[in-house]
């Protein structure tokens, strides 16, 4: 994925409906600017902290941000490459949750991410 500005936008894809287990329809859609996903994140700084780190104008393109939105509540998910000018950063591939659980498992039904990271 690569950023079309200086400012972390993308092109938006479009939102794809997923019905959960529990019957609940959510809508999910990828972030593709920072300033769709820090509002979510700021909710909890703490917790939020390393996802936090991932806006930076020069981590952000390697990085996807899904969110699910419905009547059983939001969540937000985020993989990493954990690559950065051809090389690596951190640890790896990343994944971060938040929010209700129903709704991650609707994103992670979509977007499941890489198998596995290098983080034991």
């Amino acid at each position: 994925m690569s950023a079309a500005g200086s400012e972390g936008k993308r092109n938006d894809p479009p939102p794809v409906e997923v019905v959960s287990k529990d019957g609940i329809t959510y809508r999910i859609r990828q972030l593709t600017e920072v300033s769709q996903v820090l509002p979510r994140l700021e909710k909890d700084r703490v917790l939020s902290a390393y996802a936090i780190c991932q806006l930076e104008p020069e981590r952000f393109p390697h990085t996807g941000w899904y969110v699910a939105e419905g009547e059983g509540g939001e969540a937000l998910v985020m993989h990493g490459t954990g690559s950065l000018n051809g090389g690596l950063y951190g640890y790896g591939a990343d994944l971060f949750c938040m929010g209700d659980p129903a709704a991650l498992d609707a994103i992670l039904a979509l977007h499941p991410g890489p198998r596995y990271n290098s983080r034991l």
